[in-house]
C-alpha cells in the first residue's frame, strides 16, 4: 500500500478547529466519577453566561445528597464582599485541582496553539496561545472571542480529568497534531477497498470509522459504506 503523506492545515483552519475543540471542553459537563470529601481542594467550572470556560478555586464544605456539594470559593466574595462566597453546585461542574507542573515546563515557554489556562479576574480561563510579542504571550479565548496578552507567570498548561487514568493530564500534543491534520491525497482507492474514515464532525475529530469503498465520485471524493452499529 502506498504511504499517505500528511500536511498541516492552514493556520486559519487550525485556529477555527482548535477553537471549536476548546468550546466543547468549556461547555461539557464533567462525568461524575469522583466522590469528593469535606475539605477537598477543587476547581469549579462557571455555568454563567460570559464566564463559561473559566474555573474557580474552591473547597468542599460538605456533600449534599449524591450529586451536589456545598462549596466555598477562595477568590469569589459575597455581594457585600464581607466573606467568601458559598453555594451549592452540581458534581458535574467540579473537578480536582490540577497537580503543580514542573516549573521548567512554563519557564521553557509555550508554543503556538498550546492549550493553556490564564489566571485573570479571580479564576482560570481556558484558551490557546495565538502569538508572542516580547515576553508576553497572546491567548485567544474561544468562548469570548478575546485575544489578550499576558506575562508568563499567569499561564499554565491546561489539564483535563482523564477518566481512564483517574488523574489530571495534559492533552497530548501529538494527539492534537494528528487530529488537526488533513491528509494529502496520494492514493487512489478502488471499489471494495477496506478503509478507515476520519470524522470531521465537531466532537468526533480524531476518531476513525471502518468503511468500504463503493465507488469514486470524481474530484478526489468517494462514496463509502460505513459499518457503524
Amino acid at each position: 500500500m502506498a504511504p499517505i503523506k500528511e500536511t498541516e492545515i492552514n493556520p486559519e483552519e487550525r485556529h477555527t478547529m482548535l477553537s471549536e475543540f476548546i468550546k466543547l471542553i468549556a461547555f461539557k459537563r464533567q462525568q461524575i466519577t469522583k466522590v469528593f470529601q469535606k475539605g477537598d481542594e477543587v476547581e469549579v467550572a462557571s455555568q454563567v453566561y460570559g464566564f463559561i470556560g473559566s474555573y474557580y478555586d474552591a473547597t468542599i464544605v460538605y456533600p449534599i445528597g449524591v450529586y451536589h456539594y456545598k462549596i466555598k470559593y477562595k477568590t469569589l466574595l459575597t455581594a457585600d464582599e464581607s466573606a467568601p462566597l458559598e453555594e451549592m453546585v452540581s458534581a458535574a461542574v467540579i473537578r480536582p485541582v490540577p497537580p503543580q507542573q514542573d516549573e521548567t515546563m512554563s519557564q521553557n515557554g509555550f508554543r503556538l496553539y498550546d492549550m493553556v489556562d490564564v489566571f485573570a479576574n479571580d479564576g482560570w480561563w481556558l484558551g490557546f496561545i495565538s502569538g508572542k510579542i516580547g515576553e508576553e504571550y497572546y491567548v485567544y479565548f474561544p468562548t469570548t472571542a478575546d485575544n489578550i496578552a499576558y506575562p508568563l507567570h499567569v499561564l499554565r498548561f491546561h489539564q483535563e480529568w482523564q477518566l481512564h487514568l483517574s488523574r489530571m493530564a495534559m492533552l497530548s500534543e501529538s494527539i492534537k497534531s494528528i487530529a488537526f491534520k488533513k491528509q494529502q491525497i496520494t492514493k487512489e482507492f478502488e471499489k471494495g477497498d477496506e478503509v478507515e474514515v476520519e470524522s470531521q464532525e465537531l466532537g468526533f475529530i480524531g476518531s476513525y470509522y471502518a468503511a468500504t469503498i463503493i465507488c469514486s465520485t470524481g474530484d478526489d471524493y468517494y462514496k463509502i459504506s460505513t459499518r457503524l452499529c
